[in-house]
């Protein structure tokens, strides 16, 4: 019996591009979070312009992304009224353009993300740059999380 079965080498890993050919096993973690899917589309449903209700709902359950999304200013005049109903409405149609930018990225994350196999960590650190450590954590698995976190930590 031969003792070297080509059929069971693994490759060599590296920590910055794991590969992900067991990615469909059951003990291999999952890139993405669990809550991608769900997230994915709140954010398409999301009416930002002239839907105060459906912001401070959208508010409730990702608060984080809703940070991201509506910015400071705007998150206070949902929750406290405004007398400059103008400068309400420029806030809403830049949180509106930072929603269509995250549905660009949410649409192409699973493509982008993971190249050949392997995570595509400029991009991830890009996407988690963009958007935030707390509301990556909506799109990516903690352990990709910490592993952008040490890499920033260690630049």
């Amino acid at each position: 019996m031969d003792q070297h079965d080509p059929s069971n080498s693994q490759p060599p890993q590296d920590d910055a591009l794991q590969t992900l050919d067991d990615q469909h096993n059951e003990e291999a973690p999952a890139i993405f979070s669990e809550h991608l899917h769900i997230f994915r589309e709140a954010v398409e449903r999301l009416f930002i312009i002239g839907n105060q209700s459906g912001r401070n709902h959208f508010r409730q359950k990702y608060f984080q992304a809703a940070l991201f999304l509506f910015g400071p200013a705007l998150m206070d005049y949902d929750a406290s009224g405004t007398p400059d109903f103008e400068f309400r409405e420029k806030l809403e149609r830049q949180a509106e353009a930072r929603r269509i930018e995250l549905l660009n990225i949410l649409q192409n994350i699973n493509d982008i993300s993971v190249q050949k196999g392997a995570l595509n960590v400029e991009y991830v650190h890009q996407v988690v740059d963009y958007v935030g450590m707390k509301t990556a954590e909506f799109i990516y698995a903690d352990r990709v999380i910490d592993m952008i976190k040490k890499r920033a930590q260690s630049q």
